[in-house]
């Protein structure tokens, strides 16, 4: 089947159950409603920290290997809440996700992903971990440096999209699916919405000298 504005997602890309009812909560049931599920922000791989530079009361991005997740409850507030360690080559960095236990069966010991949160400190032990950080699954480290979204693949850049959410569906997933649906060159058969006078007029060598 082609790959159209009007494509099933379901249709072309091999997605699971828990996926199918992220997809469905977020609204997107087509290639264009993918398309036009704009990020919220950006973010910068170059603000990314290592562990051994953090400090409590720090907003850290890192990107690292996940491993220890757990799923448990705590000893005195019986809070249900999931664990795990982030780690990368100057050490690792305990995680945890309170009132999130299913955060420990999302994800898997030794995958790569990206983390943000902030740094907070233990009191006794005066341990530093992230408090419910945002996480995502990522291919490589850093993502989307080097390979942008929308250039010819030699265009270097720290930018990366982060997207409106649901659980199952991550922006690493939205990021990487529409990456598949540009080079299946779905753009070139989007007529864009400004005209072409306007388009003209903007590439004219008086705009420029403007």
């Amino acid at each position: 089947m082609p790959l159209t504005l009007s494509a099933r997602i379901t249709d072309h890309f091999r997605i699971t159950q828990v996926q199918k009812d992220a997809l469905k909560r977020l609204g997107i049931e087509t290639v264009e409603n993918l398309l036009y599920h704009f990020p919220v922000r950006y973010g910068d791989t170059a603000e990314a920290k290592s562990v051994d530079s953090l400090q409590q009361s720090d907003t850290a991005v890192i990107f690292g290997k996940i491993n220890g997740l757990r799923a448990s409850k705590g000893f005195k507030s019986k809070m249900t809440m999931a664990t795990g360690y982030v780690e990368d080559e100057t050490g690792r960095l305990q995680c945890v996700w309170f009132n999130q236990p299913y955060v420990a069966k999302m994800y898997t010991d030794g995958m790569l992903v990206r983390v943000e949160g902030k740094v907070s400190e233990r009191r006794k032990k005066k341990e530093l971990y992230l408090s419910n950080p945002k996480i995502e699954v990522v291919e490589t480290v850093p993502i989307g440096v080097g390979d942008s979204l929308f250039g010819d693949g030699n265009e270097s850049h720290t930018l990366y999209p982060v997207y409106p959410e649901s659980r199952g569906i991550t922006s690493s997933w939205i990021y990487h699916t529409l990456q598949k649906i540009f080079k299946a060159g779905i753009l070139d058969t989007i007529e864009d919405p400004i005209p072409v006078s306007i388009l003209e007029n903007i590439i004219s060598p008086a705009c420029v000298r403007l």
